[in-house]
């Protein structure tokens, strides 16, 4: 539905660092994306239920070390 016929549209090279164009980011916001950096914050998440974890064993204390 976008007018994007190629990644090599935004990037200059593609796998494994797929570099952009200079324009690249420019090109991806006028076709609709948004970045994560640009987006809203997140909605807090509703209650939860608590779960049940295993009981931790208990630990030796540290040696003391004399001088």
């Amino acid at each position: 539905e976008k007018k994007l016929k190629s990644c090599n549209q935004c990037h200059s090279k593609l796998a494994p660092t797929y570099e952009l164009k200079a324009d690249g980011v420019e090109q991806f916001k006028k076709l609709g994306g948004k970045l994560l950096a640009d987006a809203a914050p997140a909605k807090p998440a509703g209650p939860t239920k608590a779960t049940k974890t295993a009981p931790v064993a208990p630990t030796k204390p540290a040696p003391t070390v004399k001088p």
